[in-house]
């Protein structure tokens, strides 16, 4: 089973390691790759986030994690 901080993390390290693998010259559709590549993971975090509030149990969803 997948920890719920695991998964709200995954999106944040996977931009940082990715960064040397995509770091070229090349581009898609006029945009570097590596600004498309920091974009479409600032795009897909908060889905990232919302898979990690769903995994909490519901007692910590509906008090507000406290």
């Amino acid at each position: 089973m997948l920890r719920p901080a695991a998964v709200g993390f995954l999106p944040y390290v996977v931009m940082l390691v990715g960064i040397p693998f995509v770091n070229s010259p090349a581009n898609v559709g006029g945009v570097p790759l590596l600004g498309l590549w920091i974009l479409i993971w600032v795009v897909l975090t908060p889905l990232f986030l919302a898979a990690a509030h769903r995994l909490l149990p519901r007692a910590e969803r509906e008090d507000g994690g406290r």
